[in-house]
């Protein structure tokens, strides 16, 4: 199988599904990609610079893999091939899902007005695009059933000629593929193995971005109880930011002060592990989260996870842990966290919260390397393929039947 991947938002996640996949994959790839930028815009024009670029290669490939930041219903009237290949949608994130940020009071006010009214356009850019593709695939059960639950409510926003045929058809073409980790050795580490054996205060770390998704405000309240508790801590700040500044960060720089021992993103993949082997906590207080991939990282690494319920961690997390790492409110957030740091403060404690770390926690996350992932996707279009070819012959109303799936 040789298949075209086309990245049209690579950076961050996005890249590392990409280069994880082809690195891993037993089949052969060819990868476009765009700069992780501009994310409205790829939505809107990466279908056309890529058919572009698609006539300069040699044949059509046998299938064309995407995500969810490009529109598949324009690629596929624009591809340059007389017999067009199957599409495959990865869906990282959903339009329908995603928290609409606060309207912050120093906007202009034409800008405020803007902010109030319904952004459709993206999210239905979601539904043609799982609509056109062949076949479409969710990070987590989390990110598809939030979207279908959603897509009925959002639907009837339109006048008329509703397509209420889509929540059918996209479920019979959804199937749940995890994201695929870099996974590594950190408990042979010796780097590890001396700071879980030091007498110091543990270490929480933030590697999330600071945006309002993240909800980074939460994190600030929680380290203001955290700081006004005289607990003994230190913080590791990871988190990239995009644009300007969120201003829940400067003041979180601010009030730590010698408890903050790094601030700043890490691009460089050993660097970023080293930091994230030196923590021994990690929470997130995401208002949404589809999979959370920096979570899995900062567990694989040892930190034992503080973690919001009714997110896209179900995805991997068992049930077994729930009690000692989900909270529901920014009370049990805090409770979490005391719990998680008291543990971690001496070498024993350490040492009997590794024990549990390495029965429950990284024993969840371990079947998301890539190696075990890699041969799931290929699998799934591997099936989409010989599927289209089998459907090519087929009369155009069972084309149609597929289609509409009434």
């Amino acid at each position: 199988m040789h298949g075209l991947l086309l990245q049209p938002y690579d950076t961050g996640s996005h890249r590392a599904w990409a280069d994880g996949y082809v690195q891993h994959s037993a089949a052969s790839w060819t990868v476009l990609r765009l700069p992780g930028r501009f994310w409205k815009w790829r939505m809107h024009g990466a279908a056309v610079t890529f058919a572009e670029r698609m006539a300069l290669e040699r044949g059509a490939p046998d299938i064309v893999l995407t995500t969810d930041m490009l529109d598949v219903a324009s690629l596929r009237g624009l591809m340059p091939w007389p017999v067009r290949p199957p599409v495959a949608l990865y869906m990282h994130e959903n339009q329908l899902a995603y928290p609409a940020a606060a309207i912050d009071a120093e906007w202009t006010p034409s800008r405020q007005r803007r902010a109030m009214r319904p952004e459709v356009r993206y999210g239905w850019l979601n539904v043609t695009s799982a609509l056109a593709a062949d076949v479409v695939l969710w990070n987590s059960a989390h990110n598809r059933d939030t979207f279908l639950a959603a897509l009925p409510g959002f639907l009837r926003q339109f006048p008329d000629a509703v397509p209420g045929h889509a929540p059918r058809a996209i479920t019979l073409k959804s199937v749940v593929l995890p994201l695929g980790l870099d996974l590594w050795s950190p408990w042979s580490s010796p780097a590890r193995c001396a700071r879980d054996a030091e007498d110091r205060p543990p270490r929480l770390v933030w590697n999330h971005r600071w945006e309002h998704d993240k909800d980074p405000e939460a994190f600030l309240r929680l380290l203001e109880r955290l700081v006004a508790g005289k607990f003994a801590f230190e913080v590791t700040l990871l988190g990239e930011t995009f644009g300007r500044a969120h201003a829940a960060r400067d003041r979180v720089v601010e009030m730590l002060g010698p408890r903050l021992v790094h601030d700043g993103f890490v691009d460089e993949r050993e660097a970023y592990r080293a930091a994230l082997m030196q923590c021994d906590v990690v929470v997130s207080t995401a208002r949404h989260e589809f999979f959370g991939a920096s979570v899995c990282e900062a567990v694989w690494a040892g930190a034992w996870p503080v973690l919001p319920c009714g997110l896209g961690y179900d995805a991997w997390l068992p049930p077994t842990a729930a009690k000692e790492v989900f909270y529901a409110g920014g009370d049990a957030l805090f409770e979490q966290t005391v719990r998680a740091l008291s543990a971690a403060a001496t070498p024993i404690g350490r040492a009997a919260r590794r024990r549990a770390h390495e029965d429950i926690l990284r024993r969840a996350v371990a079947p998301l390397a890539w190696p075990v992932m890699a041969a799931r996707y290929d699998a799934v279009l591997a099936q989409t393929v010989r599927t289209a070819r089998a459907e090519a012959g087929q009369p155009l109303d069972t084309a149609r039947a597929r289609f509409t799936a009434s």
